[in-house]
């Protein structure tokens, strides 16, 4: 067997498994919000700050060592005046997340920069 066939063997069982997606899905929000962060210009100690928390507890959360609950979610997302999208697809069914502009009239969307997000997509 090679170590390709092996490896594609590990991530099909991987992803089998209700951690796997649990991972993911962290992982998803975790990488949002640090690219909202990123953006917005707002480090850890600013955003512990807004949320009335210590810097270890934001860094638990950003660092996906912390189970965060939908509400925790929306906390973290609201003091970045940001909100928590979520959607439910099959698996390995692509999912495309495009963020317009709030005075964007959708007429043409080829000028729309858009950010890719797989779920658990076979072929990447």
């Amino acid at each position: 067997m090679s170590k390709l066939t092996e490896y594609r063997d590990f991530v099909k069982s991987a992803r089998s498994r209700f951690g796997y997606w649990k991972s993911y899905s962290l992982l998803q929000f975790t990488t949002s919000l640090a690219r909202i962060m990123k953006l917005e210009r707002v480090s850890g100690r600013k955003l512990a700050a807004r949320l009335d928390l210590s810097a270890q507890q934001v860094s638990k959360v950003l660092s996906g060592s912390e189970n965060v609950t939908i509400e925790t979610m929306a906390k973290f997302a609201g003091a970045l005046d940001s909100v928590v999208h979520i959607h439910v697809a099959k698996k390995g069914v692509p999912v495309r997340w495009i963020e317009l502009p709030a005075d964007h009239e959708l007429q043409d969307l080829s000028q729309i920069q858009v950010e890719v997000s797989y779920s658990g997509s076979e072929s990447r």
